[in-house]
């Protein structure tokens, strides 16, 4: 199991549009969209990849490891 140790935390900003969430970092310009169908992740900017991304939208979190559904089940996807 590999630790990963981060230099800074930064809080994404989501947006829901077409089916889809698009996640932007103000900070470094990450930014990654999540697919609902099929799930997949796009990364379209790496930005920093020593910092730890996360950010949360109504019922959806996002983090280096999850993605948790709650808001797709919310709105029937």
């Amino acid at each position: 199991m590999a630790i990963f140790t981060y230099t800074e935390i930064h809080e994404m900003q989501g947006t829901f549009r077409d089916g889809n969430v698009t996640w932007f970092c103000p900070e470094c310009g990450r930014k990654i969209r999540v697919v609902i169908k099929p799930p997949s992740k796009i990364v379209l900017a790496e930005g920093d990849p020593s910092a730890m991304h996360r950010g949360g939208m109504g019922g959806l979190r996002i983090s280096q490891i999850t993605i948790k559904d709650d808001f797709m089940n919310t709105k029937g996807f």
